[in-house]
């Protein structure tokens, strides 16, 4: 989508970011286009159980267990639920008990994500705009015997749909939203279906404190991420960003689970419902704080000089160096 298409806020958002959209993001339009994976996913429904398991497809998180995965999504909320229990004067229900949770699972492709999530207790929409990867899941599903027989899980339904177009009956009825590499996909046909997702993610959450969105991504560049998430789903929200390595459990050793490869480089971007919270005033004042942010966080780490990057005309440049 052009920035002629987009609320004056997104082509602000577009046209200050797109040295850093440059450098991160190559070619790759077919990425948003659903007849791509239609063709990606190809007959995999027809495949032999072992077949289906080798071609299950983990975008962002490579080969990492999804079992690490889910419960590491589902910390992200809960930490998100107490930090937003300091911020707000109103209370947020959140605990690591996260049965009876609603889970829509959107764009999930082949991944195992979705049944990782509900193996903990949760009742997870597994959603794709691609119908072969759908009828791939549920071919899957079907050769399992012992798949959502309801003993000591929560259940697994199958639903092909454009994110950008949610089941209208599907309004304020999920718990907890998840996403893994479908914004960084969007990306590539243009923010205007990006923004378009965010609303619907906006629209199909529960209306209370306490509903979360997580997105699994490998956009290093936080402060323009976080951003873009703010300015597509507005006030009322509570924001965060950790390096998945960060909510990982730790290793054998005790130490943190940094020698993942696959970890490394995914981010965990969190945005946690709380009555009443205001973004920024305007999209550069918020621009402004994120980048001091993250930038600092370099500068902490590197050790180095508190004045490194400071040059206001050099910020954008660092952050594509950075990435």
């Amino acid at each position: 989508s052009g920035v002629e298409h987009l609320s004056p806020k997104l082509a602000a958002w577009q046209r200050h970011w797109q040295p850093v959209l440059i450098e991160t993001r190559g070619p790759g339009a077919h990425f948003a286009n659903v007849s791509y994976w239609n063709t990606f996913f190809g007959s995999a429904s027809t495949c032999p159980l072992a077949e289906l398991q080798a071609n299950s497809t983990e975008w962002v998180t490579a080969q990492l267990d999804c079992n690490l995965i889910a419960e590491a999504v589902l910390k992200a909320v809960v930490l998100r639920h107490a930090h937003a229990e300091q911020t707000s004067k109103e209370s947020v229900s959140g605990n690591s008990k996260s049965y009876g949770w609603k889970v829509l699972h959107l764009g999930c492709g082949t991944s195992r994500l979705g049944p990782a999530i509900a193996a903990l207790g949760c009742d997870v929409m597994e959603a794709d705009a691609s119908h072969k990867a759908i009828e791939a899941l549920m071919a899957e599903a079907a050769a399992n015997p012992g798949f959502n027989d309801g003993k000591g899980t929560g259940s697994v339904r199958w639903k092909t749909c454009d994110a950008t177009v949610l089941p209208q009956e599907w309004s304020s009825s999920f718990d907890l939203i998840v996403e893994k590499g479908l914004i960084d996909s969007l990306q590539f046909g243009g923010i205007g279906m990006v923004a378009e997702t965010l609303r619907e993610v906006a629209r199909v959450g529960q209306q209370r404190d306490g509903m979360a969105f997580v997105s699994l991504s490998d956009e290093l560049v936080a402060p323009m991420r976080l951003e873009l998430l703010q300015l597509c789903l507005g006030d009322g929200w509570v924001f965060n960003h950790a390096p998945l390595s960060e909510l990982l459990p730790p290793t054998g050793t005790g130490q943190q689970n940094e020698a993942l490869s696959p970890s490394n480089s995914c981010q965990v971007y969190t945005a946690v419902r709380v009555k009443g919270m205001k973004s920024p005033a305007t999209a550069s004042e918020l621009t402004e704080s994120l980048q001091d942010r993250f930038l600092n966080r370099f500068v902490r780490k590197l050790d180095l000089s508190p004045d490194f990057g400071g040059v206001r005309r050099d910020r954008l440049r660092l952050l594509a160096l950075i990435t």
